[in-house]
């Protein structure tokens, strides 16, 4: 049985759900239905686990989110545990997402070139939808080759108020 513990963060209008293994940070999501969702990624891939609401056990990371909001922090340095979610595609494409420097954006097409996949543009914006660690593995700063704005899995809301807290306006 994988204990899972978590917590919440409210700064201002931004809600986010933080969630941990004993091996590290595993889901930060602002959709107020995380739980729900984690629950049902993590039975899907059968695995057994607890939710446990513990502001203690997650108080590091909660406090780095919260310091991010204020514009106190610009990177983050906690563990991180991606075995529970995601395929090894996935997973090279979020460790890729972790290289984009604060305050600057790429496209997918950069990110498909520099895994060594440039035609697999749509599985990387697939893999970049699915990221299971908003703001901490930065897909917000993933745009279109034509500069627009794309989906983004908490809303295109969260994605611009993300880009605006690193001071970035397309």
């Amino acid at each position: 049985m994988q204990n899972i513990y978590y917590t919440t963060l409210e700064v201002g209008s931004i809600y986010l759900f933080i969630a941990k293994t004993n091996d590290g940070l595993c889901y930060v999501s602002s959709n107020r239905d995380s739980a729900i969702i984690l629950t049902t990624q993590l039975r899907t891939k059968n695995i057994s686990h607890r939710l446990i609401n513990d502001e203690k056990i997650v108080k590091v990371e909660r406090e780095q989110l919260r310091e991010y909001f204020l514009q106190k922090r610009s990177s983050f340095d906690v563990p991180l545990d991606q075995s529970l979610i995601g395929t090894d595609f996935q997973r090279l494409v979020w460790k890729t997402l972790r290289t984009i420097p604060y305050g600057t954006t790429t496209t997918y097409s950069e990110i498909a070139h520099k895994i060594g996949q440039k035609r697999a543009v749509r599985a990387v914006a697939n893999a970049v939808g699915k990221n299971p660690l908003l703001i901490i593995t930065p897909c917000h700063r993933v745009i279109r080759k034509d500069g627009s704005l794309s989906g983004f899995r908490d809303g295109i809301a969260m994605k611009r108020t993300l880009l605006y807290i690193e001071n970035i306006t397309l």
